[in-house]
C-alpha cells in the first residue's frame, strides 16, 4: 500500500511516501531476520523468493525517486 501511495504522488511530494515505504520494508525485513519462518507463514515464500521480493521492492522504490 505504501508503494502504491508513493507512485500516485507527484514528484515534488513523493519522497515522504517513499520514505514511509522504505520504513515499512525495513520492518518486514527485520521481522523475517528475527524469524525466517515468517517469510513462509506470512508471505508464502521461501527464503530465496523473499530475498528476490525484497530486491524487487527496493528497485521499485529507487526508481520512484528518479
Amino acid at each position: 500500500m505504501q508503494v502504491a501511495a508513493a507512485a500516485g504522488e507527484p514528484r515534488e511530494t513523493r519522497a515522504k511516501f517513499v520514505g514511509r515505504a522504505r520504513n515499512t520494508l525495513d520492518t518486514i525485513k527485520s521481522m523475517v531476520k528475527n524469524n525466517p519462518n515468517f517469510s513462509f507463514m506470512a508471505f508464502g515464500m521461501t527464503t530465496e523468493e523473499f530475498e528476490e521480493f525484497i530486491q524487487q521492492q527496493e528497485k521499485i522504490l529507487r526508481d520512484l525517486m528518479r
